[in-house]
């Protein structure tokens, strides 16, 4: 996968140690044709002595807090007990004090102009009107994922209050075991709207998905959980 990460183009991390060194030649030589030094992103420990024995000595590795993922089990989300998660907690139970006759629904093709205007609004409220430029990709991420639903066998789900939609989210099996949470999005003049499509969603996947992955929160102080 070829992409671009803060101006800068980059390539998601192989992982088979067969076809590594063969790889690697690839894409330094396709990084060296565009005028950008090789960058390599999402590297696991386990990975760097697959990619050093490919070309020793040749690589620098460096930790990137950023792009860390956050890993829960399933049950953990579900139920949202303990200290650590207590906030989130409190900000569901909020939610459903305030809002109990909600909707909790699957999401389908007719939720997907709705997404998109509760989209639009959150980024207008986000940046004062102005939207940045990893705003706008990650609009055209999710127009593109709506194109391709069937495709792609998109999983996701809604709430409505009174027939509003107050929030979505989506994502995808990475594993058997291991659901991806791409993209959540709400309304956050409805307090505990992201607590309450956290959990319920958590709640509603197949009960084969063992663990989920909500991704990095890429630096970002309202994102980042110490």
């Amino acid at each position: 996968f070829r992409f671009i990460a803060d101006g800068h183009i980059a390539y998601m991390a192989l992982i088979d140690p067969d076809d590594a060194p063969t790889l690697l030649d690839i894409l330094i030589e396709e990084s060296e044709q565009n005028n950008h030094p090789f960058l390599l992103m999402g590297v696991c420990e386990n990975m760097i002595p697959i990619i050093e024995a490919s070309k020793p000595g040749y690589f620098a590795f460096t930790y990137h807090r950023d792009y860390c993922d956050y890993i829960y089990r399933r049950e953990a989300l579900m139920t949202l007990s303990g200290k650590k998660l207590q906030s989130r907690r409190n900000f569901a139970n909020r939610f459903r004090r305030l809002y109990p006759n909600y909707i909790y629904a699957p999401l389908s093709k007719d939720d997907f102009n709705d997404c998109l205007t509760l989209d639009k609004r959150w980024l207008q409220r986000k940046a004062n009107g102005e939207v940045e430029e990893e705003d706008n990709a990650e609009r055209a991420f999710i127009k593109r994922i709506f194109n391709a639903w069937d495709q792609l066998g998109g999983c996701g789900a809604t709430i409505r209050v009174n027939n509003e939609l107050v929030a979505f989210t989506f994502g995808a099996a990475i594993r058997e075991h291991i659901f991806d949470v791409c993209v959540e999005k709400a309304n956050p003049l409805y307090e505990g709207s992201y607590a309450i499509i956290n959990q319920e969603f958590a709640g509603h996947l197949p009960e084969q998905f063992e663990l989920i992955n909500r991704e990095e929160d890429l630096g970002i102080d309202g994102l980042r959980k110490v």
